[in-house]
């Protein structure tokens, strides 16, 4: 009886411990192999601790296919991961990265397992001339994505690259005004995974001023950020506009509480914000 008594308590203990986090970059980026704007290791440093650990962001470029050279291809700027993509192969208009994010211990390679990881993108548009073709993201294996009810991003599911089985289109028909600071819901996306320290991703725009003549500074900016406030207008929109299975999400503070109905899960996702 004492041993199950105990076994319970454990229990209890760890399901207490199991929550998601609300990631904030704290500005900082190192290369921690490789070179930029080709194959690469990123270190980013943030804010927030887990469980006791304070954590960084390992990103790992695994392929690319960027000819941009009009300043840094991976950035961090107001609490994002920033991409410049750009293409100038002959007969070939497409830029692209593959990119595998790792929520690590700090100053380490380990992996930091976490019950609740979200993801943001922002601004998935088009250039207003038709120079462009759609700022697209790719990822694998989320549990859910997001869009908002009037969105002009296209999620479509699928078996793309033999590797991911998401796909958001960016809006087709020219530009918006979505950004960490600034909020345009009909171009932003969210997407969700459980249980995980990884997420593997792909950035593509499929004409990123490939058949322009443009300066050396035109590009496309593609941004992911893991902060819970970016991808919260996301989730408060999907509260009324879907009727299935149902999210909580939850912060540290006992009165800050929300809702989100969704696709067919029917999960508790908490979110811890420091």
């Amino acid at each position: 009886m004492k041993l199950i008594k105990i076994l319970f308590v454990l229990s209890i203990l760890m399901i207490q411990a199991s929550f998601g986090v609300s990631i904030v970059l704290d500005g900082t980026k190192s290369i921690v192999s490789g070179s930029d704007c080709s194959i690469a290791t990123y270190r980013f440093g943030t804010t927030t601790s887990y469980n006791g650990d304070n954590l960084d962001i390992l990103l790992y470029v695994t392929a690319e296919d960027n000819e941009y050279i009009g300043g840094a291809c991976v950035d961090t700027q107001d609490g994002v991961v920033s991409f410049h993509i750009r293409d100038r192969d002959y007969m070939d208009n497409v830029a692209s990265m593959d990119l595998k994010f790792t929520v690590v211990k700090h100053n380490t390679f380990t992996p930091v397992n976490v019950d609740t990881l979200t993801v943001t993108n922002f601004d998935l548009d088009s250039n207003d001339n038709g120079d462009t073709e759609t700022d697209d993201v790719y990822y694998k294996n989320p549990l859910e994505t997001l869009i908002s009810s009037d969105s002009d991003v296209l999620l479509q599911s699928g078996d793309f690259y033999n590797e991911y089985d998401v796909k958001l289109r960016g809006k087709n028909d020219g530009n918006c005004n979505d950004s960490a600071t600034l909020t345009e819901l009909s171009c932003r996306a969210g997407a969700i995974w459980k249980n995980s320290s990884t997420i593997y991703a792909r950035v593509q725009n499929d004409n990123a001023y490939g058949s322009s003549n443009w300066s050396n500074d035109a590009h496309r900016l593609l941004q992911f950020s893991f902060e819970y406030d970016d991808i919260a207008p996301l989730i408060s929109e999907n509260n009324t506009t879907k009727d299935c299975g149902t999210y909580s999400f939850s912060t540290n503070s006992d009165s800050w509480i929300e809702g989100a109905t969704h696709s067919s899960y029917n999960n508790n996702l908490n979110i811890q914000k420091n």
